[in-house]
């Protein structure tokens, strides 16, 4: 679904966008509206950051316990001095902000968020001028709310 939405900015940059995966994913115990935004955020940013005519891998590895995304990337990359700042709210990368995108630097805050809430983690690899890869990894059980934590979203009154 949310490569469809993307596809004509994929077919505009003349993209190669790769699936792999190691088998048919099955349930997994998150909330499907908040990690669609998960793949949109990480999806769209290997768009908009990868030069034209390159190739993006998506990645899917499900064993007993987990599921591993992954997000791959032959684009400007992250400069190293400004990789520790990458999931702070409002922040964007100096080669990200001279292109020019619609971006606000919420999407990597808002993934990470979501992701950690959903009992996962999230991570990234970059060489700048060279690409990114993001991983996360999901529990394929249903999370246990424990006394104290916050959801995500908050329920409405009824």
């Amino acid at each position: 679904m949310v490569l469809a939405e993307l596809d004509p900015l994929i077919q505009q940059k003349k993209l190669v966008v790769r699936i792999e995966a190691n088998q048919p994913i099955g349930r997994i115990h998150t909330d499907p509206q908040l990690m669609k935004i998960v793949w949109q955020n990480l999806i769209a940013n290997s768009i908009y950051y990868t030069p034209n005519g390159r190739r993006i891998t998506i990645s899917l590895k499900k064993d007993r316990s987990t599921l591993s995304c992954s997000v791959a990337d032959k684009g400007i990359g992250i400069p190293k001095h400004q990789q520790s700042n990458i999931f702070k709210k409002m922040f964007r990368a100096d080669n990200a902000i001279t292109m020019q995108t619609d971006g606000t630097g919420l999407g990597l805050y808002i993934s990470k968020s979501i992701i950690e809430k959903s009992g996962g983690k999230i991570w990234f690899e970059s060489t700048e001028g060279k690409g990114t890869v993001f991983h996360f990894v999901l529990p394929r059980t249903k999370k246990i709310h424990r006394s104290g934590s916050s959801p995500l979203i908050a329920e409405r009154p009824h």
